[in-house]
């Protein structure tokens, strides 16, 4: 219980601002797209709210970096700039018709892109900075593609629930079970400024249009680059000990998820749709904070 209350106690204040700002943005695309009766308006809501949102978050939980980073600020910081870029990502695959092929190959660049911009300023090179790249943008490009095909049709939940609670576990487990309250606080800003239009969804009874979808390239990059920060930097930054497997579990529960949530039938009741596309984040979240509890190092302070 003490856990549960020291975890609400640090995510609580980094999770208001990003989820008030996103449900802002959301709330006043709703207004104009149905005054309007032009629902790519609230797709373009949903895409800006979750960028919005989680901007508001990394700079009330940190500050905003400046071009080019300082030497002296954490590389990680270069999520904060995954927020604009994957606007103007988002808003390129809302306006463009690109083949399939075209479309995977730009996720799979700025996915790569990303790990390597954030990996790049670490002190202690990694030896398989090659391999963790790779990976990532594998995973990134994955989960973004699956987050893209979610069903305009289906209940907001079945596709958005699993996309917000991945970040909010894993933010858990980062800072209390790995040990860097920053970057779990940060993580915990994206899932704020994820739900938020989801609930907003579910409270004004939006049909036709997903919240997963047109916030795609904001989740998977941002949500990507942070598992990718929480691996480099923990790793070789001297202070923590964070196997591989961590962040893995933490995608895979979402990347699960979603594939959940696109097998079961649209006939299937919300409120099992909504248990069934959680279980696979709530049980692999879970093992994930066991290994990284029991891999922790104390910080050290020399590193």
């Amino acid at each position: 219980v003490d856990k549960l209350v020291s975890i609400f106690e640090t995510m609580a204040p980094g999770a208001l601002g990003p989820g008030l700002a996103a449900a802002g943005v959301f709330f006043v695309a709703w207004l104009v797209a149905r005054a309007t009766k032009r629902p790519t308006i609230l797709r373009l809501g949903v895409l800006l709210a979750a960028a919005t949102g989680f901007s508001v978050g990394f700079v009330v939980i940190l500050r905003w970096p400046e071009l080019p980073l300082a030497r002296s600020t954490d590389g990680w910081y270069w999520v904060a700039w995954l927020g604009p870029a994957a606007v103007i990502l988002g808003l390129l695959e809302q306006g463009l018709r690109m083949p399939v092929l075209a479309r995977l190959g730009v996720r799979l660049l700025a996915s790569a892109g990303a790990a390597w911009l954030i990996l790049s300023p670490v002190a202690q090179v990694p030896s398989d900075r090659g391999l963790v790249v790779a990976v990532a943008a594998a995973g990134s490009t994955l989960l973004w593609s699956l987050l893209a095909a979610a069903r305009q049709d289906e209940p907001p939940e079945r596709s958005g629930l699993p996309a917000a609670m991945a970040p909010g576990l894993a933010a858990a487990v980062l800072a209390f079970f790995a040990g860097t309250a920053s970057m779990g606080q940060v993580t915990g800003g994206l899932s704020a400024a994820l739900s938020a239009p989801l609930a907003m969804a579910i409270v004004l009874r939006v049909k036709g249009t997903s919240v997963a979808a047109p916030a795609a390239a904001v989740t998977a990059l941002v949500f990507g680059g942070l598992l990718v920060s929480a691996y480099g930097y923990l790793n070789y930054g001297g202070a923590i000990y964070v196997p591989a497997s961590v962040p893995l579990l933490l995608l895979g529960g979402a990347v699960l998820g979603l594939v959940l949530a696109r097998l079961l039938p649209t006939s299937l009741g919300r409120i099992p749709g909504a248990v069934i596309v959680s279980l696979p984040p709530l049980t692999l979240s879970a093992i994930a904070a066991w290994i990284a509890d029991a891999h922790a190092l104390p910080p050290n302070p020399y590193g």
